[in-house]
This record gives structure tokens, C-alpha cells and sequence, in this order.
């Protein structure tokens, strides 16, 4: 086992991106990037499939794979940005590249984490849309029910 997959293996996607992005290999980052948002519009889609065919969680999940396609067409503008950095041999454009390229990775992680939450069947939250009340027969049926109007404060001349 290479030394770089003995990293990848353990401490995962992180120790990955600090091997690859070197000064020597910025390109191995950003082709490695783009690959994961490649593959995370993909899980999207999967995701977007599998959604129940109700309103909420269709479109939940068409707003997640959305917004994975954005992050990839972003993605690709920030490989053009890195590949001309390094014609240019500008560092600092390089650098900003990458940590555009490795937000964009980490948002797709979040948006798929997102994506499989609007499928669950509970949308985890109240749909209630009616609420029934009962009044004891006690009450008559002239009572006004409604709660007393709040108290007004007493209004008293500023001390000197």
C-alpha cells in the first residue's frame, strides 16, 4: 500500500487533499475535486429518483440536485480559474482556486446530507392544518370566549 492511500485510508478525504495539494500536484486536487462533485450530482439524482411522489419531497430533492449542478458548473469555473493561475504562475489565485474547489466538495456533502432528508417520510415538522375545539357545555353560548384585552399600564408623572 502506497504511502498516499495509507493516509487516504486513515484520515479520509482531508489528509487526501493535504497530500495532493502540494505545490507539485494542485492540479491532482482540483481533477480529484471535480470528480467528487461529479459523483455527488450523480447520488443526487439517485436521491431524486427515490423521492416519495409528494409535492414537498419532490421538490426538496429537485432543489438539492439543482443546487449539486450549480456546485459542479461552479466547480469547472474554478479548474479554468486554477489552470490559468498556473500558466500565470500566480500563487495566490492558485491557492484561492483550491479552497474554492474544497468548499465546493464540503457544501455537496451537506446538499446530499440535505437530499436525503427531503425524502424521509417525515419532513420533521407539524402538518396539522385544522384545529378542533371543544367548549364545555357549561359555557353559554353568549359567553364571549376570547381572552381579556391586555392590561394597560399605569400612567403616572415622571419624578424629579
Amino acid at each position: 500500500m502506497g504511502v498516499m492511500w495509507g493516509v487516504v485510508l486513515a484520515g479520509g478525504l482531508g489528509s487526501l487533499l493535504g497530500v495532493l495539494s502540494t505545490p507539485s500536484n494542485p492540479l491532482g486536487v482540483a481533477h480529484y475535486s471535480l470528480a467528487a462533485l461529479v459523483r455527488n450530482v450523480e447520488l443526487l439524482e439517485r436521491i431524486r429518483a427515490k423521492a416519495p411522489h409528494d409535492g414537498w419531497s419532490e421538490n426538496c430533492a429537485a432543489e438539492k440536485a439543482t443546487e449539486a449542478r450549480i456546485g459542479l458548473s461552479i466547480g469547472e469555473q474554478e479548474i479554468a480559474r486554477l489552470q490559468e493561475a498556473l500558466a500565470r504562475k500566480d500563487d495566490d489565485e492558485r491557492d484561492y482556486a483550491l479552497r474554492r474547489l474544497g468548499a465546493l466538495v464540503d457544501r455537496g456533502r451537506t446538499v446530499a446530507s440535505d437530499a436525503r432528508k427531503c425524502i424521509a417520510l417525515d419532513p420533521g415538522s407539524i402538518t396539522a392544518t385544522t384545529v378542533d375545539v371543544e367548549v364545555s357545555p357549561l359555557v353559554p353560548q353568549d359567553a364571549d370566549t376570547a381572552p381579556p384585552p391586555p392590561a394597560r399600564p399605569e400612567m403616572r408623572p415622571a419624578e424629579h
